[in-house]
């Protein structure tokens, strides 16, 4: 994608953490069993187990092994403290499964920093006054894919509320997810 640097930012002992990599075996990160916020920055990923290609197993071992890539943040991760918004300051785009609950002052805080976006979020925020107004202005609009459809999602084993069980994982139904961005 030419990108010149990928900045994230997670919570070990997250959902998602540990899914897709084993973020929770990071140099430089604790294994934590309460969620502990961390930035991860990767400039350069190379082939680094020589099988001619540059793929997932390349990060999986940076991510592993090299301690400078990931560290704890100090504040609480919350994407309105200081040190998020810093972070955020260095981003042109910013993807992103916000908190819905947060999610009008989520896009309110993208859109004063000029971001790109491209975020997840519940049909019915086209509805919010905030987010309509943007939708209006040519400023914001639904992205392609997911089209409103219902969705599910795989969440903790220690969630209570569930609406099913597939293979031993719990999964919950979320309706009418959708993209918005304004790339």
């Amino acid at each position: 994608l030419g990108l010149k640097k990928l900045i994230t930012t997670s919570y070990s002992g997250s959902p998602v953490v540990g899914k897709t990599l084993p973020l929770f075996e990071m140099e430089g990160l604790k294994t934590a069993k309460k969620k502990e916020p961390h930035k991860i920055e990767i400039n350069e990923v190379k082939d680094l187990n020589s099988d001619g290609a540059v793929n997932m197993v390349d990060v999986e071992w940076l991510l592993k092994h090299d301690k400078n890539v990931a560290t704890p943040l100090k504040g609480d991760g919350d994407f309105r403290s200081e040190e998020s918004i810093a972070i955020l300051k260095e981003a042109d785009i910013v993807v992103s499964n916000p908190p819905f609950s947060l999610f009008r002052e989520y896009v309110a805080q993208l859109i004063e920093y000029d971001k790109k976006l491209l975020i997840i979020g519940n049909q019915n925020a086209i509805t919010y006054k905030e987010i309509f107004k943007l939708i209006k202005e040519d400023k914001l609009w639904l992205g392609v894919s997911m089209n409103g459809s219902n969705r599910w999602f795989e969440i903790p084993d220690y969630y209570e509320k569930y609406h099913k069980i597939e293979n031993g994982k719990k999964y919950a139904f979320v309706a009418g997810v959708v993209w918005f961005t304004n790339l």
